[in-house]
């Protein structure tokens, strides 16, 4: 994809906010995963920063902060979506 194409897929991008009393984390990521694919924007370096701030926004407040705490001193939005995918899922593993 092209930035433009990129930007484009940003904007048209929905997907409600994580809610962790209402949904477990694993169907969540599941859903986001499926979304970004849609969109375009599941793979590829060109949409790395695009789905590091799509999960960054839609992610909620408690993981949001979950995040933040457990990368600490680094910049949460220097890190990339992998990480954070991860780090979320090993704080919810069974």
């Amino acid at each position: 994809m092209n930035p433009e194409q990129v930007a484009l897929a940003q904007q048209r991008f929905s997907f409600d906010s994580v809610d962790p009393s209402s949904e477990e984390w694993a169907y969540c990521i599941e859903r986001l995963v499926c979304e970004l694919a849609v969109f375009g924007l599941r793979d590829g370096a060109a949409t790395e920063p695009a789905r590091r701030a799509l999960l960054l926004s839609k992610v909620g407040k408690q993981h949001f902060r979950l995040l933040v705490d457990h990368f600490k001193p680094r910049a949460i939005q220097d890190v990339a979506y992998d990480e954070l995918k991860a780090a979320i899922n090993a704080n919810y593993a069974p």
